[in-house]
């Protein structure tokens, strides 16, 4: 199942077009967090949607920018184990990439 799923997208990541990227983006993004606590996702999504500082983030949740730091220092640790374990691909200068290029 998880090979037909890597295969998949590395084809998508071949192929290049932006919505393919997207949903491997997505798709990383849901493994990584998969197996977070529920601190790390709120983090996340707070980060990523309402565009909130460490210190913004830390004050909704009622912790200290530190353990916002460390929290993100953690998924970052757990992201790059992934990557090594080939389980996920990093693709943020892939997206990046893309972006620049529908400009």
């Amino acid at each position: 199942m998880f090979a037909a799923l890597a295969e998949f997208i590395r084809e998508l990541i071949v192929q290049g077009t932006y919505e393919g990227l997207a949903v491997i983006y997505r798709w990383t993004v849901q493994r990584i967090l998969r197996d977070a606590t529920w601190e790390a996702r709120a983090i996340c999504s707070l980060l990523y949607q309402q565009k909130m500082t460490q210190k913004e983030i830390g004050d909704a949740l009622g912790m200290t920018s530190r353990a916002v730091e460390g929290h993100m220092r953690r998924l970052r640790l757990h992201a790059a184990r992934l990557t090594s374990l080939g389980e996920i691909d990093a693709l943020y200068a892939r997206i990046a990439s893309a972006k620049a290029g529908d400009r």
